[in-house]
């Protein structure tokens, strides 16, 4: 990811939080396989809720306590446990 972007991401962030982030369709992100980390964690929640209802799929926002950047995850239930999914697309997180 070029510095630009970067920079953008973090200024948005900085000014709106967690919810100024860009977000594609799942539709989009997967016509063109780029994406910020949001849009991997929506795409997958989306995905995740046509395989079972039951999974209680979210989205996690994960504060790095080192400064920025954050990261956005998928977090879903399965058989009493807690999972957290990670997607990369296109080489990036």
């Amino acid at each position: 990811m070029t510095t630009f972007i970067l920079l953008k991401i973090a200024n948005r962030l900085r000014v709106e939080g967690p919810s100024g982030l860009l977000f594609r369709s799942p539709e989009k992100l997967y016509d063109n396989s780029y994406g910020y980390c949001f849009d991997a964690a929506n795409f997958a929640i989306r995905n995740l809720n046509r395989i079972n209802l039951k999974y209680s799929t979210r989205c996690v926002f994960i504060e790095n306590v080192s400064g920025r950047p954050n990261h956005w995850v998928t977090a879903f239930d399965y058989n009493n446990k807690l999972y957290i999914m990670v997607l990369a697309i296109n080489g990036m997180l």
